[in-house]
C-alpha cells in the first residue's frame, strides 16, 4: 500500500459567519473535517455550505465536501477510514468506467448526509489545489472552494437551486472572479465544457439585461462602510 500523502494546506483568509444551516449540519461538517484531517485526506468544503462562506447564507440539509485522490485505492482506503471513525457509508455512485464518482455517507445515528465528492463535476482536484482557509465552525478552520470554482460548480450541475446559488454569488463577486470562472471550466471533456460555457455566457447576458451595474464594487463598499472616527 503506497504511504498517504499529508494533505497540504491552503493559505487562510478571513471568514464570514454562516447563519442558515442547522446545528445538525454543522454539526457533521465537524466531525468530517476531524476524520478527513486524521486520514490526511485533501478535500475542501463546496455546495450550500460554502455558498453561506461566500455569499448570503442559505439553509441547507447536507454537507458537501470535494476530495482529490490520485487513485481508486486511495478512495477505498478513505471510505474505511470514515467508517472506522463513525461514519456509516449509505450510498455509493460510480462512472461509466468504475471509477467512484461519490460518496453518501452518514454520521452514526444522525439523518443528516456527508457527501464526498471525487468525480462527480469533473473539476474537484482544481477547486480542492486552491481552496482556502476559512473558519468553518467556532474555532475551526477548513479548507473552502474559491468563488469561481463554485460557481463552476454549480454551472456544471445546472439545477434550480444551483442557479439560485449563482445569482448569490454573483452578488458576491468581483470583476477578476467572473472572468476566472470560464478557466476553471477549461479542464473539463469537451462536450461538458461546451454546456456549461453555453449555460453561462447566457446567465450572463440574462443578469446584464436585468442588472446595468453587474458586478458590486466591494472596495468602495467596505470604504463608505468605515464610519469616521470621532474626535476627542
Amino acid at each position: 500500500m503506497a504511504a498517504r500523502r499529508k494533505a497540504a494546506r491552503p493559505p487562510r483568509i478571513s471568514s464570514r459567519k454562516v447563519a442558515g444551516p442547522p446545528s445538525q449540519v454543522l454539526e457533521v461538517l465537524g466531525y468530517g473535517i476531524t476524520a478527513l484531517e486524521n486520514a490526511s485526506a485533501r478535500f475542501c468544503v463546496v455546495g450550500g455550505l460554502a455558498r453561506g462562506y461566500l455569499a448570503e447564507a442559505r439553509s441547507t440539509k447536507d454537507v458537501d465536501l470535494a476530495v482529490s485522490t490520485e487513485s481508486e485505492d486511495e478512495v477505498d482506503n478513505l471510505i474505511r477510514s470514515l467508517q472506522s471513525s463513525g461514519f456509516v457509508l449509505r450510498e455509493l455512485f460510480q462512472k461509466k468506467d468504475g471509477r467512484v464518482a461519490t460518496v453518501r455517507l452518514t454520521w452514526r445515528h444522525l439523518p443528516t448526509r456527508m457527501d464526498l465528492l471525487f468525480r462527480t463535476s469533473g473539476i474537484e482536484q482544481l477547486v480542492v489545489r486552491d481552496a482556502v482557509l476559512m473558519v468553518v465552525l467556532k474555532g475551526v478552520t477548513a479548507p473552502v472552494i474559491r468563488r469561481p470554482h463554485l460557481i463552476a460548480m454549480k454551472l456544471i450541475a445546472a439545477r434550480a437551486q444551483d442557479l439560485i446559488d449563482i445569482e448569490a454569488l454573483l452578488d458576491a463577486a468581483t470583476p477578476a472572479e467572473v472572468k476566472a470562472v470560464p478557466k476553471a471550466l477549461a479542464g473539463l471533456v469537451p462536450e461538458k465544457r461546451e454546456k456549461a460555457n453555453a449555460a453561462w455566457t447566457e446567465l450572463l447576458a440574462k443578469r446584464r439585461a436585468r442588472k446595468p451595474d453587474l458586478f458590486p464594487a466591494p472596495e468602495r463598499l467596505r470604504a463608505l462602510q468605515k464610519l469616521p472616527r470621532r474626535r476627542k
